[in-house]
């Protein structure tokens, strides 16, 4: 294996294999924080590293990762901020709510509660996870740093998967994984074919994933919902 680059926030550390995926290994620290090796860049995120392949290694095994390697991607979310002339477009996401394969989450939202929404839908990220990190990623951007805090303070990982709890805590702290900063990235910019492409590469992510974002990015953008 060998590290190709990594996400400015890694570094070297030894861990425990605890997730074993097609093209991702997620790692846990000591203190339980995860840690992840990828194959493709759009899989970068925080605590990441992008590998020219995956080592074949069993869960529980011990890995070590040592520094030398490139700063490739910066999941902060820093300096980012949508324009508002992009409204029309966010506002059609919110249609995506009428999708089956999303109807899990039409309670919750139509009653405005963020939390009801906490390890709602299966897979390692539910589809409620997925909401809120696009929510609290947009509130972020937008200096809305008192809803973000607030949903720190009450939100309580066993609810959860360890994944989803892990996503949803970094958007609140206003990092993101590639696909999700891409998007707003080329919101806060004047450049429509960047967004289409950037829509993309969002919405091609997991089975729900990226589409319950792209609701959870139109909600906080909107101002809709409350933590």
């Amino acid at each position: 294996m060998r590290i190709l680059g990594a996400s400015s926030d890694l570094k070297s550390s030894t861990l425990r294999v605890r997730e074993v995926h097609r093209r991702a290994l997620n790692l846990e620290g000591p203190l339980g924080e995860r840690y992840s090796l990828v194959t493709g860049p759009s899989m970068m995120g925080p605590r990441s590293a992008l590998v020219d392949r995956l080592p074949v290694l069993p869960e529980g095994e011990m890995v070590k990762l040592e520094g030398g390697w490139d700063a490739t991607y910066d999941p902060s979310l820093a300096g980012l901020r949508p324009r508002g002339r992009w409204r029309p477009l966010w506002l059609e996401w919110l249609e995506l709510m009428d999708d089956p394969d999303l109807e899990v989450l039409r309670g919750p939202v139509r009653s405005g509660e963020l939390m009801g929404l906490v390890g709602l839908g299966p897979g390692h990220t539910p589809a409620g996870d997925d909401l809120i990190t696009g929510w609290l990623a947009a509130r972020w951007t937008l200096g809305d740093l008192e809803s973000t805090s607030r949903f720190l303070e009450g939100f309580d990982p066993g609810l959860t998967t360890w994944l989803g709890g892990d996503q949803m805590t970094w958007a609140a702290r206003g990092f993101a994984w590639a696909p999700l900063k891409g998007l707003l990235s080329a919101l806060s910019s004047s450049d429509p074919e960047g967004i289409l492409d950037a829509l993309g590469e969002l919405e091609a992510v997991g089975h729900t994933s990226g589409r319950s974002c792209l609701v959870g990015l139109a909600l906080g953008l909107e101002g809709a919902m409350e933590v």
